[in-house]
């Protein structure tokens, strides 16, 4: 038995043997006596290295000991626990049982008859076999020891009759014999698991010791019992292939250690490492994960090293390197990266000979490699080139390209790899860089509008904050959204840390770049004393402080910044539980405090509201009217008004037009607003969208009054391609750049210094603004149908420039003072030189092609073609490229148009009968040119096919499972991305239409993992249910009906909306619903006569418009929809609902 100062927890496990124990501080435990009306709970402490229980067996019974955390066991094959304990002469107690807990939380008791009347110590041992147990119960259930396991604690009961008594704890001792080594098959890859160096930020997670990065490695030092080390981004990389072994080479300095790995699987799953010895002699220190990893679902991720010293002494460790060995094919494990003149992939314009591509053999093979190298522009652009290299195991070699990038913005490099020894096998990686001509960094402040980031650079290791600077600086932000919270600032009441602060403000000064902060969150020793201790950290954090502390809080960092930091925002996203659990008086009394203290260090400081983050019905919201209510309340405590609202740039108009602006004007609010945190993620490969959400909100929110605009955020937290936290990103997190950083940079160069002027009015689902620039006039513009728009645009000088979203400028002639504008979805930017004034004039072709393609029948497509010259010209007219399936009458058209004057032209489309597209448009291109004038070009033209549905149901009529038709009410929360859609799993729907004797039939196949429906009946669209709608031609308005399945097993139909002149509650009673549930798929089958809601044979033929979504609730709130189109949830609008044609 070790003799030890403080009570301990030896354990020891290695492969296929026992080492000496290793110790785990146990400084107490808590004993739980089980008694009539509940429990009692005596927590007991190490008093001279012991744990004494004390117990009264007046009557027969049993009593537990908890400790104050499971000990990890790691997986094992057996082990064996002995425990000296010491009791009075005469003790009661009749045994002692061990009791360990499995992975899922299943207690498993093992018993040891102990005679301990004669009083004195003993020894009490346990010799446990996993699937040998006497009792189980709570987890998961199964009665399976599912590893890793680990000691919750122990039990002992007792005679009864006897006086007081107790049992003394004085030590335990377990050795574990851990599975045999598992040697994995498969090729070998080693990849490093730490570079040690300063990209990286190792943190203490638990015990005791210290830990230093140094030039020869990490020391590791003052180990007493054992010292749990964390790294903040190696916490958040995914792992490659099956890992089979951790290698450390690690100096031993002193101590006896001990190491293992705790790592985590793609379902959060934790798993333990065996534990391994460090060695005096200088050999690694090996952590095998073969036999620990056999169920992790991949990817792994790690998340925490233990290093234990058994020694009575402090110990110590270097270490030197680390490194990672995974199973995983040749082909594979070829490592692919791009170097640049910057460290964050941006390529500097007339630097284009930086740009190198290395290529690292990490496997434990050599390998003979061809990669074909496909670098794309965002434009499309494409060239291709291809190397070969032979490689021994770790060596690199560096690729120059052939051709250097000619274009600005965004370059994908996608590799495909081979290697001549699996000719048959291919293995694809794609890296990412900008070619820029920066637009920062720039001295002093923003001149006008700000150009403004948020961020977490405090978050991360030296290295990274260094490069999120950079990365900040070069695309032109002028303000950046990030702080160091009050607890860490003022971590006790009479102690200050600036550190990180004045670190962070300087970095950013340095470059131009000033801070938007913020004073959050109450520190602990502020919250109520009944809170302090909270083991939910989020109670003390997001509570009221204590007021006077605020004061001095809010006084102290005003005055140390006073000079270097003009914008304070008070607390993050106050309308939000998640982030605010005051009362609306708590908070405006904070609002009110930060603002008298301001006022007393200078007027020049700028107090925000909190970011409000959104006026959607958010589940999170502390309540519906929060933001106006808190404006009103706390007016004269605020100078701007702060909002933040991510999603798509259709919904931000909605909210901005429909409900923010109305609401500041209902309620008296003529402060500025700033849009201070606003953004879209890019989950599910959608980040072109991101990028032009970027061109379309920032310019919008410019356009309604915002003095500014923060994207959310610079760089990717993570990994996951399910978490939206994970990819609000401008660049990804390990600084490759996605193509909203470009489009960022564009827009802070060339906009930096102008001046919103006005909204031009165009149509069409059109957008364009005009912005005045020292060096002339902007106009942004772009069209959300997609369709190409040629507007000829007076005003121009001798000269006039088109720029697209990656700042690639291109000329456009000028002819008798016009230039002739021509932009789609993408938006782009015209520029006219020396130009003071602007006028849009009639478009050039304006294209028409309504309604919707129906297979097998023609389809017009018309243009309506204007001549703004004072002499006739042609136009030549000719369809190069047609939807797939689509044939033309004829190819071209030369049609002439007299002076000022228009004329129409048309060609007819069929789609090939028998075809069966799905729902969305496709895309005509249609060429044009004028004569006489140098203005020709590509329009496109969506097209809009009706979607069949057959008498013959085979094939689903709709298939609902992908992350584009996803809306999400819970995404950009932070607080709910557990309820974020996490997979078809999730939920999906297969949707199937009929017209069968004289109804119209619905069935609908539904995927959910969990089936929620508590809500009544006209609020069952906020459970799990389905929601469709059609419109009819000849009918006022739409119907729309809602089925669910209540949690008591109801089938229940609703009517919530009918055309004008039809009954719901009469339409709803000729309805029926047929709802099933099994497993996880809940069918749904609903039946209504034609008659009741004014369908016809011919209606059926000629088609109507349809739209469907489900909605899902796990048991917190509705958490959104998946929908065949929008118009049904967001917004009621059936002029987006999808057309459908029954055969």
């Amino acid at each position: 038995m070790y003799c030890l100062k403080e009570l301990s927890l030896f354990v020891a496990v290695c492969a296929s043997c026992v080492l000496p124990a290793a110790p785990v501080p146990v400084d107490g435990g808590t004993l739980i006596i089980p008694k009539p009306g509940g429990s009692e709970k005596v927590a007991c402490s190490a008093q001279n290295g012991e744990i004494r229980f004390p117990f009264n067996p007046a009557k027969p019974g049993y009593a537990e000991v908890v400790l104050p955390r499971p000990l990890l066991l790691g997986s094992f094959r057996s082990a064996r626990a002995a425990a000296k304990v010491r009791v009075p002469a005469g003790s009661p107690v009749r045994s002692m049982s061990l009791r360990l807990i499995d992975r899922n939380d299943e207690v498993f008791q093992y018993m040891s008859k102990a005679d301990l009347s004669e009083g004195g110590e003993f020894e009490v041992v346990w010799e446990v076999k996993p699937d040998e147990f006497q009792l189980s119960w709570g987890g998961d259930a199964n009665r399976v020891f599912d590893m890793p396991g680990r000691i919750l604690g122990f039990a002992f009961d007792f005679a009864g009759g006897a006086p007081a008594s107790d049992l003394t704890l004085l030590g335990l001792d377990v050795d574990v014999e851990a599975p045999p080594v598992l040697e994995l098959p498969g090729d070998k890859a080693v990849y490093p698991l730490y570079r040690l160096n300063r990209d990286e930020l190792f943190r203490h997670r638990g015990g005791s010791g210290t830990i230093t990065l140094e030039e020869n490695g990490l020391l590791l030092d003052g180990i007493r019992n054992e010292l749990v080390l964390g790294e903040r981004r190696n916490e958040i990389v995914y792992l490659p292939g099956r890992p089979v072994s951790l290698i450390f080479d690690a100096e031993h300095l002193g101590g006896e250690i001990t190491a293992f790995a705790v790592l985590r699987d793609a379902k959060n799953t934790q798993f333990v490492s065996p534990e391994a010895r460090l060695d005096r002699d200088g050999s690694p220190l090996v952590l095998d994960l073969g036999e620990t990893l056999a169920e992790a679902v991949l990817p792994v991720r790690m998340d925490t090293l233990f290093f234990r010293n058994a020694a009575s002494g402090p110990g110590a460790l270097r270490l030197k390197s680390a490194s990672l060995r995974t199973v995983q094919p040749l082909v594979e494990a070829l490592d692919f990266g791009i170097v640049t003149d910057t460290p964050v992939r941006v390529l500097r314009k007339g630097n284009e000979d930086a740009l190198a591509l290395q290529f690292t053999n990490r496997s434990e093979k050599a390998g003979d490699f061809t990669v074909t190298l496909a670098y794309e522009h965002f434009d499309g652009t494409r060239f291709v080139e291809e190397v070969s290299a032979s490689l021994a195991p770790g060596r690199t070699f560096t690729v120059k390209p052939r051709r250097r990038p000619d274009r600005l913005g965004h370059w994908q490099v996608t590799a495909t790899v081979r290697e001549a020894g699996s000719p048959g096998q291919a293995a694809e990686k794609s890296r990412s860089f900008a070619l820029l001509e920066p637009a920062g960094p720039t001295e002093g402040r923003a001149p006008g509008f700000l150009f403004s980031i948020c961020t977490h650079t405090q978050w991360w290791s030296p290295g990274e904050q260094e490069k999120e600077v950079l990365a900040a600086a070069l695309c032109g932000a002028k303000v950046i959204r990030d702080s160091v919270e009050w607890y860490t600032l003022q971590p006790a009441a009479d102690r200050w840390n600036f550190a990180p602060m004045d670190a962070l403000v300087e970095a950013y000064g340095k470059v131009g770049i000033e801070l938007q902060a913020m004073l959050a969150f109450t520190a602990r020793w502020a919250a109520p004393e009944k809170l302090q201790n909270a083991q939910n950290w989020l109670e003390w954090s997001r509570c009221k402080p204590d007021s006077a502390a605020w004061r001095n809080y809010a006084a102290t960092v005003f005055a140390r910044y006073r000079d270097k930091i003009r914008f304070w925002e008070v607390w993050n996203e106050p309308d939000l539980v998640g982030f605010n659990r005051m009362s609306l008086d708590e908070y405006v009394e904070l609002q009110k405090i930060a603002f008298e203290e301001a006022r007393k260090v200078s007027p020049e400081l700028k107090l925000l509201t909190g970011g409000y983050a959104t006026l959607t019905p958010h589940q999170g919201l502390k309540s519906p009217d929060f933001q106006r209510d808190n404006l009103v309340k706390a007016k004269g405590f605020y100078d701007i008004h702060a909002y933040h609202e991510h999603g798509s740039f259709p919904a931000y108009v909605r909210l901005l037009d429909e409900k923010f602006l109305p609401m500041r004007a209902g309620a008296g609010i003529t402060v500025p607003w700033y849009a201070n945190e606003t953004a879209i993620h890019s989950l599910g490969g959608t980040e072109r969208k991101q990028a032009y959400t970027l061109f379309k909100k920032l310019l919008f929110a410019w356009s309604r009054g915002a003095i500014g605009y923060t994207w959310y955020d610079l760089r990717n937290d993570g990994f996951d391609p399910k978490n939206a936290e994970h990819n609000y990103g401008m660049l990804d997190n390990e600084f490759y750049p996605k193509p909203v950083y470009s489009v960022y940079n564009m827009l802070a160069g060339l906009f930096r210094e102008a001046q919103f002027r006005r909204q031009l009015e165009i149509g069409n689902g059109s957008w364009a603004f005009e912005f005045a620039v020292p060096g002339g006039i902007l106009i942004p513009a772009w069209n959300e149908s997609g369709a190409t728009r040629t507007l000829p645009v007076t005003g121009a000088a001798d000269s006039a420039f088109v720029i697209d979203a990656m700042g690639n400028r291109s000329a456009l002639p000028v002819t008798d003072g016009m230039v002739l504008f021509e932009f789609g979805q993408a938006p782009v930017t015209l520029f006219l030189p020396g130009a003071t004034r602007a006028e849009v004039g009639q478009e050039l072709l304006a294209v028409k092609a309504d309604g919707f393609a129906v297979p097998g029948k023609p389809f017009p497509v018309r243009v309506r073609l204007r001549n703004p010259l004072n002499s006739k010209r042609t136009f030549s007219l000719k369809a190069e490229s047609l939807p797939e399936g689509f044939t033309v009458d004829r190819a071209g058209k030369q049609v002439s148009v007299n002076a000022r004057g228009e004329t129409e032209a048309g060609f007819r489309l069929t789609a090939r009968r028998g075809d069966r597209p799905q729902a969305g448009d496709r895309r005509l291109k249609l060429s044009y040119a004028l004569s006489g004038t140098p203005w020709k070009g590509t329009v496109e033209i969506p097209i809009q096919v009706a979607v069949p549905v057959s008498a013959k149901k085979g094939a689903p009529d709709f298939v609902l499972d992908s992350r584009s038709q996803v809306h999400s009410l819970t995404g950009a929360d932070p607080a709910l991305l557990h309820r974020a859609w996490s997979g078809p799993e999730d939920l999906s729907g297969k949707i199937r239409l009929e017209n069968r004797d004289g109804a119209f039939v619905l069935k609908a196949d539904v995927t959910d993992d969990r089936h929620i429906q508590p809500c009544p009946a006209e609020e069952a669209w906020n459970g799990d249910s389905v929601q469709f709608a059609f419109a009819l031609p000849g009918q006022a308005g739409f119907w729309e009906f809602c089925l669910s399945l209540s949690d008591s097993g109801e089938a229940v139909l609703t009517v919530p909306r009918a055309p004008r002149g039809y009954d719901s509650a009469q339409a709803a009673a000729a309805g029926t619903v047929k709802i099933v549930r099994k497993g996880t798929t809940t069918g749904y089958e609903f039946r209504i006569p034609d008659r009741a809601v004014g369908l016809t044979p011919e209606l059926y033929r000629q088609g109507f418009r349809f739209n469907l979504l489900i909605n899902d609730n796990d048991g917190e709130g509705r958490d959104g929809w998946i929908q065949i189109a929008p118009g049904i949830g967001d917004e009621k609008n059936p002029g987006k609902f999808p057309f459908v044609i029954f055969e």
